[in-house]
Parts: C-alpha cells; structure tokens; sequence
C-alpha cells in the first residue's frame, strides 16, 4: 500500500469470526457480551526456511492473531498475540498459544537479532513487547462507553487442537490457513 509502510505482519489470512463471553468474568466491553461481527488476521513476522526444504524442521515462524471488532458509531476494538519473542522451530502455525505479553519460550540457544524489528515498532510504543486491552473493554459492541472498565491484564489465545499442520515445512503459510473454513 502506497500510503502506508508495513514493516512487519506483511502478510496474512483474514476471516470472520465472533467473540463468544462465556462468562465467569467481571472484565467488561466486548469482553462481556461477545461481538459477531469480527475480523482475525493470522500472519507471521517472520518465516525461515530450513536449508533443504525435504522435511528439515532446522527453520522457524513467530505466529500471531491480530482481532478487530467492528462497534457501532466508533472505531473497532482491536486486540493481538504473538507466539513469543523469537517465534517457534515448528511450521505449525496452532503448535503453541498466542500471548499478547510476548515472552521467550522459543527454546533457540542463538535466538535471531530482533533489534531492527524492535526498531521498527519502537516509534509508536514503549513497550515493544506487550499489547494493553484498556479500549477493547472501554466500550461495549454497540458502542456505549463503559463508566468503570475492568480488563485483563493478558490474554492468551490457545490453539483448541482442531486445526493443525506439520511442524516441517510443507508448503505457504498463507496457502496453509486458506484451508480452514
């Protein structure tokens, strides 16, 4: 896009989905009540290929899950996880949980140099590994203003074992999560 430079999450697959409250919270906004009108983006920040593409798992991904809810009258509600600071050896993108405090559980004895993608995050936030949900559970899904908002302080998104994939390489991530319905 011409008009905006996207330095990472290039790519990714987006589908509809909802948010079902299934209670036994105090959190609030789309938090409590759910929305059906949502949008998930999967996408990867980074993928690396092993050096032979016949099944080595020697590559990597960092998954993530960006989630926008549209609300009446206001702008949508956006919240997103990633894998972890470095990502995962496996090319299953549902393999682990999607956090939105990213933390290294990669298990890399050399993880990969991160600083340019810090970099490239650092003009817009502080806080290049952590994701606030304060306007997620401000308003409600018609859009009212909550008076005294409670959220959570993370969210975890954890894979349910329905959809998997490989750990090695087998083909495009992006044709990979075109399968799913």
């Amino acid at each position: 896009m011409e008009c905006r430079k996207k330095t990472v999450h290039q790519l990714g697959n987006v589908g509809k989905v909802q948010w079902e409250d299934l209670g036994g919270h105090d959190y609030t906004g789309i938090f409590n009540g759910g929305s059906d009108t949502g949008f998930a983006r999967l996408s990867s920040q980074f993928v690396t290929l092993p050096d032979s593409l016949a099944g080595e798992t020697g590559g990597h991904m960092n998954p993530s899950i960006a989630i926008k809810f549209l609300r009446d009258g206001i702008d949508s509600g956006n919240i997103m996880g990633n894998v972890g600071v470095y990502g995962q050896r496996s090319f299953n993108f549902f393999k682990h949980p999607c956090d939105s405090i990213l933390t290294d559980n990669s298990g890399f004895e050399n993880p990969p140099d991160l600083t340019e993608s810090a970099r490239t995050i650092k003009p817009e936030t502080g806080f290049v590994d952590s994701i606030g949900h304060l306007d997620f559970a401000q308003f409600n899904n018609d859009g009212s203003k909550v008076e005294e908002p409670v959220l959570p302080f993370r969210v975890r998104y954890v894979p349910d074992g329905n959809i998997s994939f490989p750990d090695e390489y087998t083909e495009d991530l992006l044709e990979q999560l075109m399968t799913i319905e």
